[in-house]
């Protein structure tokens, strides 16, 4: 196999307390047959030229192992297709299995394998194929931990988004001005620090403002430090600390596991904040005593492609209740109804997210300007009531958990059309 000076042959570097070592040898070795394996160089180099980040492409006799993070493509649907795809191209007849894993922030998500091929005649090559049937792997835990010692090429660490939001809001007036609108240009910094910990950044530039007379002024849009890493049987650990949506400063720490291979998410979470705006450059703000918690459960019903969620909360306003969702994604369009019960009163809407252009993205180097990959409109049936208010902290983490769902993107994965 081929190599150039920026893809050199490494061997695995050992890990500082073995446990990831031994774990993947215990539990990986039947699944690979062999521990001994060896950079895929074309296959690297075909990622990483295409834009991919933390690639990881190993192979042996029996086995091929890839691990990736998207950075090219707004729909993480394509880019799974496409690394299937791409790997079936390269794939060595010799092998039985396949392991594909996607991260994002550096920390793995999904992992799948094949349970057998499929056999497909790829007419522009002229040469027939053997596609990966993938399913959600069984040994996630022993897998991430093997593939953590490789080396990782084009890493994705203080590589920079800068991302432009439109933000548009519009509610019910007077007699004389019936319906009030807002429009903003947020732009938003966005760069991962290490793995699981990145920073988030924004600016709102108001262009058309209705409602209150501070927000016709730049402020600071929400800004916040995040973390999430993944344990052992399904656990991630996520955290965030900040000026959040909603005016709101504080903290908040939550806990999540999957269930039933993913179809189920279980959510905990504690919180701390308080009342912040930025009026005329002045920072405003409250005492930071208003303590929240939620638990919550979300199910992906397979065979109507819904998400549908409960969760009991403790409020930003210190009142309990109930807050329910229902939603489905017609490709990338994301459609869905709320309600909340809360203070002894009843609110509810609908939410929907559009994808905006373009489907894919330049690769990143250091630092990338994009728009934003969707268009978030909500309408609340109330919105002169702060009953059953959220503290809205970690909203970039539980976008991840829906689009990058297990059972979604298994029940998503058809014939990868190979490039």
């Amino acid at each position: 196999m081929s190599d150039n000076k920026r893809y050199r042959l490494h061997r695995p570097q050992r890990s500082p307390n073995g446990i990831p070592v031994v774990l993947f040898f215990f539990f990986a070795l039947p699944l690979c047959g062999q521990l001994r394996t060896v950079t895929h160089t074309r296959l690297t180099q075909e990622l990483v030229r295409q834009g991919y980040e933390g690639v990881v492409a190993r192979t042996s006799e029996r086995v091929t192992l890839v691990q990736y993070e998207d950075a090219r493509n707004r729909y993480p649907m394509d880019g799974l297709l496409e690394i299937i795809g791409r790997t079936s191209m390269q794939l060595p007849a010799s092998n039985e299995k396949v392991v594909i894993a996607l991260i994002k922030y550096g920390v793995p998500f999904v992992v799948f394998e094949n349970s057998d091929f499929a056999s497909y005649y790829n007419v522009r090559r002229q040469k027939s194929m053997r596609i990966p049937r993938l399913a959600i792997s069984e040994k996630t835990d022993a897998l991430t931990a093997g593939l953590s010692i490789y080396p990782v090429y084009n890493r994705p660490e203080w590589k920079t988004d800068l991302i432009l939001h439109p933000d548009l809001r519009m509610r019910f007036g007077n007699y004389h001005h019936p319906m009030e609108s807002q429009f903003n240009l947020v732009p938003e910094f966005q760069t991962l620090l290490y793995k699981g910990l990145f920073l988030s950044a924004s600016l709102i530039v108001p262009l058309h403002n209705d409602f209150e007379a501070w927000e016709s002024y730049n402020r600071l849009g929400p800004s916040s430090l995040n973390y999430i890493t993944r344990l052992r049987n399904d656990y991630f650990i996520y955290a965030a600390a900040g000026y959040f949506r909603g005016n709101r400063y504080g903290a908040q720490l939550g806990l999540k596991k999957y269930l039933a291979t993913g179809g189920l998410l279980l959510d905990a979470r504690l919180g701390s904040s308080g009342y912040a705006l930025m009026d005329r450059g002045v920072f405003k703000y409250g005492d930071l005593n208003e303590f929240t918690w939620s638990l919550s459960a979300l199910y992906f019903i397979k065979r109507f492609q819904l998400f549908a969620s409960l969760a009991v909360h403790r409020f930003i306003y210190q009142d309990q209740g109930l807050r329910a969702e229902i939603f489905r994604f017609f490709n990338e369009l994301q459609f869905g109804f709320w309600a909340v019960h809360a203070d002894a009163s009843l609110n509810g809407g609908f939410q929907l997210s559009i994808p905006l252009p373009p489907p894919r993205y330049k690769p990143r180097e250091y630092w990338r300007p994009r728009l934003a990959s969707y268009f978030d409109l909500e309408y609340a049936g109330r919105y002169d009531t702060t009953a059953g208010t959220t503290l809205k902290a970690n909203e970039i983490i539980d976008d991840i958990f829906l689009r990058y769902n297990p059972q979604y993107l298994k029940s998503n994965i058809g014939r990868a059309a190979a490039p």
